[in-house]
């Protein structure tokens, strides 16, 4: 099994894309913020109990979708996406229409930030964990 494969590295990368692609919709909110009836938009919260049961409801060793056939899904492989949704920074949009505060957006890109760098910590403390079983440092 390689380590890409284990439910909690697995349950780390997923936290990463998503992160990534919220700084991305963050990024084009902020890009936005004078454009006239621009919606401020965000993505839908990730669970950590939805993301352990999909985790836990797949055949141990398996990293994508079980094929009933050869010729299913031939040369497919898994994307990640995530569910975008317009959450206005404010109630009253501006006078244009516009409903991204910039205030807002600069808070959540330093949340996203913080997220970041702590899954990223965790994630290479998990690595060294397993350096250490297998009788591996560095």
């Amino acid at each position: 099994m390689f380590f890409s494969e284990m439910p909690l590295m697995s349950m780390m990368v997923g936290k990463l894309s998503w992160l990534t692609e919220r700084g991305e919709v963050l990024a084009e909110n902020v890009a936005n913020v004078n454009t006239p009836d621009y919606r401020a938009k965000d993505l839908a919260e990730i669970s950590f109990r939805d993301q352990l049961a999909q985790e836990t409801r797949r055949p141990a060793g398996a990293s994508q979708p079980l094929r009933t056939n050869a010729m299913h899904m031939a040369g497919w492989t898994p994307v990640q996406s995530f569910a975008i949704e317009d959450r206005p920074d404010h109630t009253d949009p501006k006078l244009n229409g516009n409903t991204v505060g910039i205030e807002q957006q600069l808070i959540s890109v330093g949340e996203t930030q913080s997220a970041y760098q702590l899954t990223i910590s965790l994630y290479r403390k998990h690595l060294d964990l397993l350096r250490t079983a297998i009788g591996r440092t560095g």
